[in-house]
């Protein structure tokens, strides 16, 4: 065997040892992406369980939450205001949650149970009522999704 022979050989076990290292980052990526689609999965519910968790804080916060969806006129001002940022937030959660979708970070069905609390919100009059509110808040590619989806919830601040 001469040194030609032993460099063949070393560089087939170069090109083995270079699959190997490919196969093996190819796995380490697919690892990281379901690791990282299951922490913003959980991220999301989270935040959405957070909004839930606070509204059950007091009687008070309860109260208003639930006459503004259903019994709208019946909230004074005060309580008008209250109820907006309480939709407000859930318009944000849904905004971070849109773009994750978008970016592939978040999967159909966790933003489909998202659409389906947002087409719930905009099937009531108080729901278009505090996006009108919300939107100089919200992304501008958020807004747009949304004003196409729910045509009730079109708005002139874009």
């Amino acid at each position: 065997m001469d040194l030609q022979d032993i460099g063949a050989i070393g560089e087939a076990i170069g090109g083995i040892a270079v699959i190997f290292t490919l196969l093996y980052l190819a796995l380490q990526i697919k690892q990281n992406t379901v690791a990282m689609h299951s922490t913003t999965s959980r991220e999301t519910v989270r935040n959405f369980a957070g909004t839930i968790a606070w509204l059950g804080t007091s009687p008070s916060n309860a109260s208003v939450f639930h006459r503004g969806l259903f019994q709208f006129d019946s909230l004074n001002s005060d309580e008008q205001t209250h109820f907006q940022l309480m939709l407000t937030n859930v318009f944000l959660n849904a905004d971070v949650a849109y773009r994750d979708w978008n970016a592939g970070i978040l999967g159909d069905q966790e933003w489909g149970q998202i659409l389906s609390t947002l087409r719930f919100y905009f099937s009531l009059s108080a729901g278009p009522w505090a996006w009108n509110r919300s939107v100089v808040f919200l992304s501008k590619d958020f807004r747009d999704f949304i004003e196409e989806e729910f045509p009730v919830a079109e708005t002139n601040n874009t």
